[in-house]
């Protein structure tokens, strides 16, 4: 729907401080955006989008739990003795093991390291944990490194620290970033580069395959592969064992290890730290890890956001529909900006310009929604009275054509008034009088509406009516003069009524004519007054002033009746002249008080009149045979005065 006419003639006006509201607004968001408010959304839009990817599957990682059958069936307290992580590794190095990473920190040299030690440089590929603790001091940041015992680190082919990144949330979402870190130092010691985090960018975890196939087994159970597990269950794979325990056998040594984690990268939403190791080494190996896709690229994303939100802004000055488009179609967009930012590997921080580009162009557009609901309830209240309901619902649907100004169109307007309005204003006491007028006007507007036409003003006791405005009515001539002849009798069965009442009540007048005029709301921006200029309308207005000189209570134009499609119950009224008019008109009335065969005969003659120009001397035989006082006689009378080519001068 366009925006109606009071929107759009201020909309100049709302410009300034919206488009000032609007760039505020974005500065707000910006502002916002600088200092983190929109990190968690953007957290949880990639987590959202993660969950629709296809999860890759991965059997390069299998975990080592110690968990709680590995403590029943070791009878052992934790820690375990170095001897038996020895015995782990010559398992796994005999079972052809990759690579073998331990996610524990033996930072406590013990009596048996040197067992330890020689299992795992005969191995040539275990790689050990170290933790790095980060304090920050009045002085600048403390950091404490702790490693593995001498004799492990000398032995071990390499050390990496196993601490994780966490988000603002607690999630662990994102790789490491320090290059030292455990997955890092596996890559460097397998050969396949360093695999730190490029300069500049952020990768983000790939959940999903680093546990699939057989995913883990218990440390029991990797002590006696031969026995307990399928065959080549370790070969070429990379190996990371680590505690999995739900509470620790002793509390006062161990808790439980669990790592935050994205929804859909576990049930819970958290996972034991060994499998977050697994997840990020996985990660590192397949190097499929998502990136951020770079200042460039959002802010390419940023422009975009805040050039369809100010073309939301400036289109709802004129048109909510448009805006409305653009709105949705500026989110469809955004959004399938950040889609294709996934399928390229890249996570775009869209919350903060899609949260401007919703409040900015969300919010013009709600405010040009609620002028609109304010003007159609304006144009419903106010010009609804006036229209049939059908004739509103166009008009709500395209208030263009209530635009000021006007146009010219072809129309068919009628005129009523009332006979005798000052003697029954006198009769009856004022508020009587103002009641059963209001009555009276409202019975004939019902007639009006019911034929689809619009009531342009009523003045006084008169009423005028429009056909084919302010919407387009093919058959508005016909509706019209059906009109006209409903109107008549209603005026006289209002008439009879108030005549039961002892009220005098006179005849209701009414006039008819169809040609061009000029329609349109001639009113002010502020004032509304749509309606028709043109001699059609004062043509109307003079044949219902002409009733009182030719003696009847309906008169339109010959030309309103062809236009209709010449209905029966017509008669000519004959060829009058009305006051301020150069040229007479012929004129048509109900043929009341006529049998069937008199109609026939009067609508014959007056078709011979208009065709052949004769029938002259058979209207004055009939003339001649008919009793005076009868409407026969009457309308054989301006029949033969049409034929004799008289016109009849009509009064004021």
């Amino acid at each position: 729907m366009s925006i109606p006419l009071a929107l759009k003639k201020t909309g100049r006006v709302l410009q300034r401080p919206w488009l000032g509201w609007a760039f505020a607004g974005w500065a707000i968001v910006a502002l916002a955006a600088f200092y983190g408010i929109f990190r968690p959304v953007d957290y949880r839009l990639a987590d959202i989008a993660s969950a629709f990817e296809t999860r890759p599957t991965r059997e390069n990682v299998i975990v080592v739990t110690i968990d709680a059958p590995s403590f029943q069936d070791l009878s052992s307290p934790w820690p375990w003795p170095r001897d038996t992580h020895a015995k782990l590794v010559d398992a796994l190095y005999k079972a052809g093991a990759r690579a073998i990473v331990f996610d524990i920190v033996f930072d406590q040299p013990t009596e048996d390291d040197g067992v330890f030690a020689e299992a795992i440089q005969k191995s040539g590929r275990v790689v050990l944990a170290a933790e790095r603790a980060v304090m920050p001091t009045s002085h600048g940041v403390l950091e404490s490194l702790t490693l593995p015992a001498d004799l492990l680190t000398a032995s071990a082919a390499g050390v990496g620290i196993a601490g994780i990144d966490l988000d603002t949330d607690g999630r662990l979402r994102r790789m490491p970033d320090a290059p030292d870190s455990l997955a890092y130092e596996v890559l460097e010691t397998l050969g396949e580069g360093s695999g730190g985090p490029a300069e500049g960018m952020i990768r983000y975890i790939r959940y999903g395959g680093a546990i699939s196939g057989p995913g883990s087994v218990s440390y029991y159970q990797a002590l006696d592969a031969e026995s307990l597990l399928p065959p080549d269950i370790f070969r070429d794979r990379i190996v990371l064992v680590g505690l999995a325990l739900e509470a620790s056998p002793d509390v006062s040594k161990q808790t439980a290890d669990r790592v935050n984690v994205p929804f859909h990268a576990a049930r819970q939403g958290a996972m034991h730290g060994v499998f977050a190791q697994a997840e990020i080494l996985s990660t590192a190996l397949a190097g499929d890890g998502l990136r951020d896709t770079g200042r460039v690229s959002l802010a390419g994303f940023w422009a975009v956001a805040v050039v369809a939100s100010l073309a939301a802004v400036l289109l709802s000055f004129t048109s909510a529909s448009r805006a409305g488009a653009v709105v949705i179609l500026g989110l469809l967009g955004l959004l399938g900006l950040v889609g294709l930012a996934r399928l390229a590997g890249g996570v775009l921080p869209a919350a903060a310009p899609m949260s401007g580009f919703v409040l900015v162009g969300g919010s013009a557009l709600g405010h040009a929604g609620w002028i609109a609901f304010r003007e159609r309830r304006r144009l419903a209240d106010g010009f609804g009275r006036y229209v049939s309901p059908e004739i509103m619902q166009k008009l709500l649907a395209d208030s263009d054509m209530l635009n000021l100004g006007g146009a010219s169109r072809p129309v068919s307007v009628l005129v009523t008034d009332l006979e005798g309005f000052t003697t029954f204003m006198e009769s009856v006491p004022a508020e009587d009088g103002a009641e059963i007028l209001r009555d009276y006007l409202g019975t004939l507007a019902d007639v009006v509406l019911h034929h689809g036409g619009m009531i342009d003003q009523f003045i006084g006791d008169s009423l005028v009516a429009l056909f084919n405005a302010p919407t387009f009515q093919d058959d508005h001539a016909a509706r019209a003069l059906a009109c006209a002849r409903d109107l008549a009798a209603t005026g006289l069965a209002f008439r009879d009524k108030m005549t039961t009442r002892g009220i005098p009540f006179g005849v209701t007048r009414i006039g008819g004519d169809t040609g061009q005029a000029t329609v349109g709301n001639f009113g002010t921006a502020k004032r509304f007054h749509y309606t028709a200029m043109g001699e059609v309308v004062n043509m109307a207005s003079r044949l219902e002033v002409a009733n009182k000189t030719v003696g009847t209570h309906l008169l339109v134009t010959a030309r309103l009746f062809e236009a209709a499609g010449a209905p029966q119950g017509l008669r000519l009224a004959g060829r009058l002249l009305v006051p301020g008019a150069q040229d007479a008109v012929e004129a048509v009335t109900l043929a009341e008080g006529l049998s069937s065969e008199e109609a026939q005969t009067c609508r014959r003659l007056w078709v011979q009149l208009a065709r052949e120009g004769g029938s002259a001397g058979e209207i004055e035989s009939l003339l001649a045979g008919c009793d005076p006082a009868t409407p026969f006689h009457h309308a054989l009378q301006a029949l033969a005065a049409a034929a004799r080519g008289e016109t009849l001068l009509t009064t004021k």
